[in-house]
This record gives C-alpha cells, sequence and structure tokens, in this order.
C-alpha cells in the first residue's frame, strides 16, 4: 500500500496469507491490480488510530490503524479460523470492508476477524506507527459506547501489488 503525505510517498508491504484466508487475500489482490478501484474520495484510506495503551492494558486506546478498502468487489468472508491475533497482523472486520493493522496483540479477537496478513517488515511498522501519533479526536461509538480515536484528517493510500521477492528483498534492506 502506498500512502501519500507532504513529503513523500509511505509504504506498508503487507505479505497475504493466501493458505489461512485465500478468498480474502485473493480480493485485496485483485484490487492491488487495479489502483483506480480505490476511486478518489478517500475510498482507500486509513481513518482511526488508536495507539498502543501505556498502561500495558487492553484499551482504549486499542492498540490498531484502521482503515477502509471501500474499492474491494466484494465484502471479504469470515475465514481462517481462530489466529492468535498478534502485532503486524492484518484483519478484516467481519462483514464489512474494513480493516486494520494490529500494533499489539489481541489474543481474543483473532476468532472474529479474519486475519489475513501481516507487515512484512520493520520499515511498514514504523509507518503504522507514525500514523498512530498523528492528530486525532474522540467519536463515541452511537451503539455500543466505545469511544474510539478518528484521525483529524484521513490518510488516502493506493493498493499496489509487488511480486513476493520484491517484499522479500525489501524486508531483508
Amino acid at each position: 500500500m502506498d500512502g501519500q503525505n507532504s513529503e513523500s510517498p509511505l509504504h506498508i508491504r503487507i505479505k497475504p496469507y493466501f493458505d489461512r484466508a485465500p478468498l480474502t487475500s485473493a480480493l485485496v489482490l485483485e484490487l492491488a491490480h487495479h489502483p483506480g478501484g480505490c476511486g478518489g474520495g478517500g475510498g482507500c484510506s486509513f481513518y482511526r488510530n488508536e495507539a498502543v495503551p501505556q498502561d500495558g492494558g487492553s484499551g482504549p486506546p486499542y492498540g490498531l490503524l484502521q482503515g477502509s478498502l471501500a474499492g474491494l468487489v466484494q465484502v471479504p468472508p469470515r475465514e481462517g479460523g481462530n489466529v492468535e491475533m498478534r502485532r503486524g497482523h492484518v484483519a478484516m472486520i467481519t462483514n464489512t470492508k474494513e480493516f486494520f493493522v494490529s500494533a499489539m496483540g489481541h489474543p481474543g479477537w483473532g476468532s472474529t476477524m479474519t486475519v489475513w496478513g501481516e507487515l512484512a517488515d520493520a520499515a511498514s511498522m514504523a509507518v503504522v506507527e507514525a500514523l498512530l501519533a498523528l492528530p486525532y479526536h474522540d467519536v463515541k461509538h452511537p451503539t455500543y459506547g466505545t469511544v474510539m480515536r478518528m484521525l483529524d484528517e484521513r490518510v488516502s493510500f493506493t493498493p499496489v501489488a509487488a511480486p513476493a521477492a520484491a517484499v522479500e528483498a525489501a524486508a531483508a534492506a
């Protein structure tokens, strides 16, 4: 995924789990092969940043960077079974085109989400951590009452497919 900021493009490299979540991984790859699929107006963007809780608890904040893959051709199914979700995992929120990158372990969440990939390298996590530090405002969920940290400005990105060898070479660098 390539995000844009005022200075330069930001790169978050994700290794899809084709073995664990084949349908979701294929849908994301399809979107990456059609970069215009995100459209304008924040179709693919990050909009929620929840830093890792200072006290080591489970939140709030909840230790995640959340975004939308609105350009997916369909909502991915729940797949992959129970996964011990850890820092760097990438997961779809069930029955949506919304996803998040986990900035901390969430052991209980993997049974309800589709973990479809993981960050490919430390540089990708550094970009996630930088996005977690951006200005935000609190929003209370109207149904559940959860206080969420929403970015003051969405960060748009374009999914881009890269050969596995290129991702592995970037991770080794």
